[in-house]
């Protein structure tokens, strides 16, 4: 774990995978076809460990409010754990087992994973995503 932040909440426009997040990257592709640019523009995946739904999601701020016809949604605000993940494209498939990792650096914290919020994925560049987990 690298730090807790507290976040607000993000309003986004986003793809639901048609497989969890095995198809994470044909949701991400679905989402980016429609946009015109992906530079300043915040990309995030949503995974929802209840019910294993995973959405590819890019922020809708003043600069960019076009939904471009996908859902409008949110990415609910709270304290989140976080951890930063170089090369990141050579390595999703360890983004479950580094998420597992994060939640037993949280618990060993005495800090609780608040369930009742998705999984965040933020790809803050095609070398650095952050993962953030919910915690109360």
């Amino acid at each position: 774990m690298d730090s807790i932040q507290q976040i607000e909440s993000i309003v986004v426009a986003r793809v639901k995978s048609d497989n969890g997040p095995k198809g994470a990257s044909k949701a991400f592709s679905k989402l980016e076809s429609k946009m015109k640019s992906l530079k300043e523009r915040k990309m995030y995946g949503v995974f929802n460990s209840k019910t294993g739904e995973y959405f590819a999601c890019v922020e809708l701020d003043k600069e960019h409010q076009d939904s471009m016809g996908f859902e409008v949604s949110q990415i609910p605000g709270g304290k989140y754990a976080k951890k930063k993940i170089e090369n990141w494209a050579s390595r999703t498939n360890e983004i479950s087992s580094l998420f597992e990792f994060l939640a037993k650096g949280c618990e060993a914290n005495g800090l609780e994973v608040d369930s009742t919020r998705p999984h965040i994925e933020f790809y803050r560049s095609f070398k650095e995503l952050i993962l953030m987990l919910p915690v109360k």
